[in-house]
């Protein structure tokens, strides 16, 4: 009975890890968030220890599949961490949903992530009205008065 229970104890705790998932939501961003129209978007991964590669990815209105292959840590003194980035594209105004998948491990398992992010259009400086225009001429007339006034008092 005592070895059935452990059994049943230590069967419990693979299947809780095996159910496990990483998040990967830290571990990957989207440059710049919120973009402009006309600015490249970048995705950044974390490297260090870990490594991505097949890197794919495809382009089908507001949304993009990408592709990616995911090493994780092995054991040891890691190096430093930090983003590797790669361009997406340059993309047209609009709120869009990257699928990320991610093929890990050995065996191999797949995850998926969604982010979402947003590409803003870019807004103009206003004109402003001939009023202040015409207050700016004044202005700049006045300064140009006072100073022939000036220089001329000092002729004298």
């Amino acid at each position: 009975m005592k070895k059935l229970l452990t059994f049943i104890l230590f069967m419990g705790l693979l299947q809780s890890q095996a159910l496990a998932q990483p998040d990967f939501s830290n571990l990957i961003e989207i440059q710049p968030n919120p973009a402009m129209e006309g600015q490249m978007v970048t995705i950044g991964f974390v490297v260090g220890c870990r490594n991505w590669t097949d890197h794919s990815f495809n382009v089908n209105g507001f949304i993009i599949d990408y592709h990616v292959t995911y090493h994780p840590c092995v054991i040891g003194v890691p190096p430093p961490e930090g983003f590797m980035y790669l361009d997406l594209e340059v993309l047209p105004v609009g709120n869009y949903q990257l699928n990320l998948n991610i093929n890990s491990g050995s065996p191999p398992v797949q995850y998926q992530e969604i982010i979402n992010f947003g590409v803003l259009p870019v807004k103009s400086v206003p004109v402003t009205s001939n009023f202040a225009y015409w207050v700016l001429l004044s202005l700049i007339l006045l300064i140009g008065v006072l100073w022939l006034q000036r220089n001329r008092l000092r002729s004298y």
